[in-house]
């Protein structure tokens, strides 16, 4: 019974942690148990505050996802909160279902119709979108090693924040690595677009 209890404790430690900071805000990417019905497994989550002014961080709203993972919520949602008269029900969706509903899915001839393929950027406008998701994090995202299509991947830039959610195997040490390279570039794309000069202490 006590081999069992550690055993299931172990389960719960996180394995992989990464810490740094981008022009003076800090990151952090760390593996936990899923926080999201999506995901399976263990999921890696990454966060960041840009410390936007609060104009900008109220209007600035990005969502990146791979299309697989899109898919899949379409139809969730489809399957749930479709009617019979096939309205969507938009009250009690869960967040990254009302994404889908809120914001316009987008996209700009600057990046190679590759990414297109397997990602979808969505947002209220369209120049904070293609400010944010430019030609450095398009290519981090599409060289990123020992990522299956259907893995679920989402990279927010909400509320003046950077956030990434993947979905992680403790056996995946390159995917990991490569998502903290992911947040990274997200945080300077963002620093880039909108800059932020405040420094804090340490890690949120």
């Amino acid at each position: 019974m006590f081999a069992m209890i550690r055993k299931a404790a172990e389960s719960l430690r996180p394995h992989f942690r990464m810490e740094g900071a981008v022009g003076g805000r800090p990151f952090v990417l760390q593996e936990g148990l899923p926080t999201r019905d999506y995901i399976h497994r263990r999921e890696l989550l990454g966060r960041c505050d840009l410390a936007l002014p609060p104009r900008l961080a109220d209007e600035v709203s990005v969502v990146l996802m791979n299309r697989h993972l899109k898919s899949t919520l379409e139809q969730s949602a489809y399957e749930r909160y479709i009617d019979d008269e096939r309205t969507l029900a938009t009250t009690g969706l869960p967040e990254e279902m009302r994404w889908l509903s809120v914001y316009r899915e987008l996209r700009w001839p600057q990046l190679p119709r590759e990414f297109w393929r397997h990602w979808t950027v969505l947002a209220d406008h369209a120049a904070h979108a293609a400010s944010w998701v430019d030609a450095p994090l398009a290519a981090a995202l599409m060289e990123w090693p020992r990522l299956a299509p259907d893995t679920p991947v989402v990279l927010l830039l909400l509320r003046g924040k950077v956030y990434l959610r993947v979905q992680y195997s403790p056996r995946e040490p390159v995917l990991a690595r490569h998502a903290g390279t992911v947040l990274q570039i997200a945080c300077e794309s963002g620093q880039r677009a909108w800059g932020s000069t405040r420094r804090v202490a340490a890690p949120p």
